[in-house]
């Protein structure tokens, strides 16, 4: 039996090793890229414009003419359907009931008395002619006896003709005259009427839509960029508008999207909105939905009205910032292939505090 003694290197069969897993290293890494890369080409990133609002708006309009006698209209203040918001005393009608009563009587005595100087100025007419033809008269007779002329003969015959135009204008002033106090007269008493019917009515209840409500804009401004107040000895026209009403429930962010980014989005869909008023105010996300997408071809972008699902309270926080202007930042992140789970978070930051204004009209 021979023994004999040596070493094992197993260097290189460790060599062999790395070098077989070195392939599988690299498919793997090019795997996990890939995944990644697909993952990171399916996640979109948009700057998206648009305007925070109310969902609807309800007009209110005066129902009949008076003064404000009680209760007042202020721009953010809430009311309660069926509340009675004002009350208007109707002394004011009754006041121009009997203005338009002095005029129509002054107008019926100015008619009188140009009727009478009309009747008087045709009496001097006729006077005045007859005289003219007595002359013209006792011409001809001085030009017969006399031999007056010619040229004097004509040149009264002128005055007459002279005469008698100049009155004819102004007799045709006089009817002019009197025809226009004629129409305004029947202007007034239909004026009158109008005022006897919006007797009827003295107040003005609020609409009858929603349970809450909160008065957002007051029309008819003094200037731009103002809201006047109506309160009491204020004077309100039957038919005008006083402002509009905000129903309680319910806001929408309106928003444009660009058109290669719309794939993700889709009406129905429920969405995770941030309102970050920065600094004063920070809220938590609310849930959301895209209640409506409108493709606006001139602009090549899409329209998204996006309704909110908040409470009373948020509701209420909400409108205290106001509708202004606003930037959203959507993510989507969207991979059909390994069926990963939709995330859309959508964050809005309001550039502009403050309430949104009607001018008006």
């Amino acid at each position: 039996m021979h023994t004999c003694g040596g070493k094992i290197m197993i260097k290189n069969r460790q060599r062999v090793r790395t070098i077989k897993l070195l392939p599988v290293l690299m498919v793997t890494l090019v795997i996990a890229g890939g995944g990644i890369t697909l993952v990171w080409m399916n996640t979109g990133f948009v700057e998206c414009s648009g305007f925070l609002e109310p969902d609807s708006w309800v007009p209110l309009y005066a129902g009949s003419d008076g003064l404000v006698k009680k209760g007042a209209l202020e721009d953010g203040m809430t009311v309660i359907q069926g509340e009675r918001l004002l009350l208007l005393d109707d002394e004011w009608p009754k006041w121009n009931i009997r203005r338009i009563h002095r005029e129509l009587n002054g107008l019926e005595s100015e008619i009188s008395a140009g009727e009478r100087s009309l009747t008087l100025f045709s009496y001097h007419r006729d006077i005045e002619e007859e005289e003219l033809r007595r002359i013209i008269t006792a011409d001809q007779l001085l030009f017969d006896n006399f031999s007056l002329t010619l040229n004097d003969l004509k040149h009264d015959e002128y005055l007459y003709h002279t005469f008698c135009a100049g009155a004819d204008r102004e007799q045709e002033a006089l009817k002019q005259s009197i025809s226009t106090d004629r129409q305004n007269l029947e202007s007034l008493k239909t004026e009158q009427i109008l005022w006897e019917l919006r007797l009827k009515e003295t107040r003005v209840l609020s609409p009858e839509t929603g349970v809450f409500f909160s008065v957002e804009t007051v029309l008819s401004g003094a200037s731009a960029g103002m809201v006047p107040l109506i309160g009491p000895g204020r004077h309100i026209e039957s038919g005008r508008l006083l402002g509009y009403i905000i129903p309680g429930r319910g806001m929408q962010a309106h928003i444009e999207i660009p058109q290669h980014r719309i794939d993700g989005c889709r009406e129905g869909q429920r969405v995770l909105l941030s309102v970050d008023a920065r600094p004063q105010w920070r809220y938590p996300p609310v849930e959301a939905r895209l209640s409506s997408i409108t493709n606006m071809a001139s602009k090549g972008v899409f329209h998204a009205a996006v309704s909110l699902d908040v409470s009373e309270e948020t509701l209420e926080d909400l409108k205290a910032l106001g509708g202004g202007n606003i930037t959203a930042r959507i993510e989507i992140r969207q991979n059909r292939r390994f069926k990963l789970k939709v995330l859309e978070r959508w964050s809005m930051a309001l550039t502009s505090i403050g309430r949104k204004k009607n001018q008006l009209q």
